[in-house]
């Protein structure tokens, strides 16, 4: 079996081709090959889809199409030691003098892709629990697609079709909701004791928008309704309730601002968490169109979520998590058999409407509430107000249907809502948004020395500098840039480093020394600064030296700024 990355897209068709075809000379491989690049699909198609070979592709593996990265940013976040492009003219024919600079860097990819493969183990033994499972064939799928394909499968099958025949039928049937009317989707035991609450409710009592002119919006352009609550701001939207303690400067807009929560004698810092809040939402309280086979389904997967963690069991607890939650984006998507907005944005409204319920009843028991985010409400609880805090809770409970779990923390670290160090009593640390120094498959990378130098400021006291100059490992100093084009002119983005141009996709560090240099980009209207403040010495290819000329001063002064934006000056104003 193949394994390969863009493989079914092109190294497949290639070598389908090839094998249908042995007599085939260079001159048709490149025809084929320019039509794959082409989408010539009257030529493509046959090869693309005929089955004479077994592959999985690891670009469809990871991620959906919005999601999906290059092998040369994989190869960046598993410290890949070279990190090699090859520019030719591909409609020329390759000068024997770089055959070998071409085998090399095709060996290269090659193993870089192998040991991407090792990071992912615990990803092909969750396809194959599926296989086993469904008898599905999901080695290529993400994790968003096992879901889809999955579930409708069973709904298929409890409605007696093909699961293919059933998913195109379903699509076809799709069309665009147009408005939706908001009051429709509220739930009857949504309701509030104080003004400002019930003003809120109100606003969104008389909402109505369209979906698809919602989502083509900029992100900071979606509708969205702040309410000054104490000494921040609880923002309210299509999506998930968050806290913001910045300066208001537009609708939706803040100034950020940082803090830090701690737990105080005579009292505990609280995280009521709804349990698996918008999958119990859904079995509760909103009907899909696709009921009752749906929902059977649903509720399947949510049993034995809790089922496989009491066992141990980690593939089926996994398999079980993506039924219930990577779903929940498809239904937006016209494109998904699941289709049915309403059902996501009833989740959403009602989820946002229900944590405001129970922020509301503990301000009013006297529980200092310190944020919320999506399925979570950050609290103070006085010893004395322990029983009350309770009280609410269950009273909550009740009122909606949901669960809550209660985790203490010690000390929590915000630089925002999202992005936050957390210290559990048992010592335990949890790191959100940018604060999570591990490398993550489908994320940026970018000097986690800072991240690390950060963490361990804050929970263990230790000094930066500490952390930052002890560091023998020169992947936490690197980060990368990958070369654009301009968005004034189109025109493509070149690097260059001392005088030479470098290739697209390029790793450095900050450094001084005999081989540092600043990093620049250019498109014809001068040089820009890719890395402003220091020079850079670029390390595509490693090499092991006992002195890497490390610019300490530039991470001392970026995880300073990420300190001071935690722990602002006590004299900033609030609001």
């Amino acid at each position: 079996k193949l394994i390969g990355y863009n493989s079914h897209g092109y190294d497949d068709v290639m070598i389908k081709y090839l094998i249908q075809n042995m007599d085939c000379d260079n001159m048709d491989l490149y025809r084929m090959s320019k039509a794959i690049i082409n989408n010539d699909r009257d030529v493509v198609n046959y090869y693309k889809y005929e089955q004479s070979i077994e592959s999985i592709d690891i670009m469809t593996f990871l991620a959906s199409s919005k999601l999906r990265v290059s092998l040369k940013h994989l190869q960046v976040i598993i410290k890949w030691h070279n990190l090699e492009e090859f520019e030719v003219d591909w409609d020329a024919p390759l000068p024997e003098e770089r055959w070998e600079a071409c085998i090399k860097y095709c060996i290269n990819d090659v193993l870089s892709l192998k040991a991407v493969c090792k990071e992912l183990e615990s990803g092909f033994k969750l396809r194959e629990f599926v296989a086993g499972e469904t008898g599905l064939n999901v080695e290529s799928k993400d994790p968003v697609k096992i879901a889809e394909y999955t579930m409708s499968k069973a709904i298929a099958e409890a409605e007696g079709m093909n699961v293919d025949k059933w998913m195109r039928k379903k699509i076809n049937e799709n069309r665009p909701v147009g408005e939706i009317v908001v009051r429709d989707l509220l739930f009857p035991f949504v309701k509030f004791k104080t003004q400002r609450f019930r003003d809120v409710l109100s606003v969104y009592q008389n909402l109505a928008f369209d979906p698809a002119v919602e989502q083509a919006k900029p992100v900071d352009q979606r509708w969205g309704h702040p309410m000054r609550f104490d000494k921040m701001w609880l923002v309210f939207g299509l999506g998930g309730l968050h806290h913001n303690y910045g300066k208001k400067t537009g609708k939706k807009k803040f100034k950020s601002r940082g803090l830090i929560h701690k737990e105080q004698p005579g009292s505990q810092l609280l995280m009521p968490d709804v349990s698996s809040y918008y999958p119990s939402m859904r079995i509760k309280h909103i009907p899909h169109k696709l009921d009752p086979h749906f929902l059977t389904e649903y509720e399947k997967a949510y049993a034995e979520k809790g089922q496989a963690k009491a066992a141990g069991n980690k593939e089926l607890e996994a398999y079980a998590k993506l039924r219930l939650n990577s779903i929940y984006g498809l239904y937006n998507s016209l494109y998904s058999p699941v289709y049915q907005p309403a059902v996501s944005y009833a989740t959403a409204i009602n989820g946002q409407l229900m944590l405001a319920m129970l922020i509301e009843s503990l301000d009013m028991a006297g529980v200092e509430v310190l944020g919320t985010n999506t399925d979570s409400v950050t609290v103070r609880v006085r010893d004395e107000q322990m029983e009350e805090y309770h009280k609410v809770c269950k009273w909550w409970e009740e009122a909606t249907q949901m669960k809550l779990d209660h985790d203490e923390f010690s000390a929590i670290y915000e630089q925002s809502c999202n992005n936050y160090i957390a210290t559990m009593p048992n010592g335990y640390v949890k790191t959100k948004g940018s604060m999570v120094p591990d490398l993550q498959m489908l994320k940026g990378y970018k000097h986690p020395i800072v991240q690390k130098a950060v963490i361990d400021y804050f929970t263990k006291g230790v000094q930066i500098e500490k952390t930052i100059r002890e560091c023998d490992d020169i992947y936490d100093f690197c980060m990368t840039s990958k070369m654009g084009t301009s968005t004034s002119t189109g025109a493509r983005f070149e690097a260059y480093h001392r005088g030479v141009k470098l290739q697209r996709t390029n790793r450095y560090y900050a450094a001084k020394g005999p081989e540092s240099g600043y990093l620049y980009k250019n498109c014809g209207k001068g040089n820009q600064h890719v890395l402003k403040g220091t020079g850079v010495v670029i390390m595509n290819e490693f090499i092991e030296k006992d002195d890497y000329g490390v610019d300490y001063e530039y991470y001392e002064r970026a995880a300073r700024k990420v300190i001071r934006e935690i722990k602002p000056e006590q004299t900033m104003m609030l609001l």
